[in-house]
C-alpha cells in the first residue's frame, strides 16, 4: 500500500503555481519590453533614384534688370532726386520674406516655382488671381522705388493692374482700390515700376494682378 504525504503533496502544487505565476509574469514583462512605446511610429526608408534638375516651364526667362540709367530719368520725370540710394529689399517667390521690411503673399496661384523664381498664374481670368506685396516704411516720409519684374504671356489682351490695400478672401475688387493700368507688352517680360512716398513707419500694401497667364519674378525695392 502506497502512502502520500498530504501537506508534501500541497508543497509541490504551491510551489508548481508559483513557477508559473513567475513564468508568465517574466513572459509579460518581455512582451512589454518589446512593445513599442505608445505614440511611436515605424520610420518609413524611401528609396529613391535622383534625376537631373530641369527648369519647371518656360517662364524662368525674367526680363532684364532695369539698368541705373533708367532708373536715374524715371526719377528724373518725377522731379525727385536723379541718385537712388541703396537697395532697401528685394523679394522673390525663393526669398519672399524679410523679417521687418516686407514679404510677397501669392493668392491662388498655378504654381510657385522658387527653384526657377516665379510665380505663375494661367487662365481662366480671375480677380482673386495676385501677388500681394507688403512693405514696412522705416520712418514718415521715407520714398522708395519699387520694381516688379512680370510678364504677361497673352500680350495687350490682359493688362496689368497696380492695386492698393488689403483684400479678403471672396471679395470682389474695388475699383477705387485701382491706383494703375499698365499695358502689357508681351512675353519678352517688362517691369511696373511705382513710388512709395510713406507718411508713417507702418506696413504699406499693393497688389498686382495681370489677367490670365501670367508670371511674376521679383519686387526691388530702392531707398531715395
Amino acid at each position: 500500500m502506497s502512502y502520500h504525504n498530504p501537506q508534501r503533496v500541497s508543497f509541490v502544487v504551491l510551489m508548481t503555481a508559483i513557477a508559473s505565476l513567475a513564468l508568465g509574469q517574466t513572459l509579460l514583462a518581455q512582451r512589454e519590453t518589446r512593445r513599442p512605446p505608445q505614440g511611436t511610429r515605424k520610420v518609413l526608408i524611401f528609396k529613391s533614384k535622383g534625376a537631373p534638375l530641369t527648369s519647371e516651364d518656360d517662364g524662368s526667362s525674367a526680363p532684364p534688370n532695369l539698368s541705373v540709367a533708367s532708373k536715374k530719368e524715371m526719377l528724373k520725370e518725377l522731379n525727385l532726386p536723379s541718385e537712388p540710394s541703396s537697395v532697401y529689399i528685394k523679394l522673390t517667390p525663393r526669398n519672399s520674406y524679410v523679417a521687418g521690411k516686407g514679404f510677397l503673399h501669392f493668392r491662388n496661384p498655378n504654381v510657385v516655382a522658387s527653384s526657377v523664381e516665379h510665380a505663375y498664374w494661367g487662365p481662366p481670368l480671375n480677380d482673386e488671381k495676385f501677388v500681394e506685396i507688403r512693405l514696412k516704411s522705416e520712418a514718415a516720409g521715407r520714398r522708395y522705388l519699387i520694381d516688379c519684374a512680370v510678364k504677361q504671356v497673352y500680350g495687350s489682351n490682359y493688362p496689368f493692374k497696380i492695386w492698393k490695400g488689403l483684400m479678403e478672401a471672396g471679395v470682389s475688387f474695388n475699383a477705387s482700390d485701382l491706383l494703375q493700368t499698365i499695358e502689357s507688352v508681351g512675353a519678352q517680360g517688362q517691369h511696373l515700376v511705382f513710388l512709395l512716398d510713406a507718411t508713417d513707419n507702418g506696413w504699406h500694401t499693393f497688389r498686382i494682378s495681370g489677367g490670365a497667364g501670367w508670371y511674376f519674378y521679383s519686387c526691388e525695392v530702392t531707398n531715395l
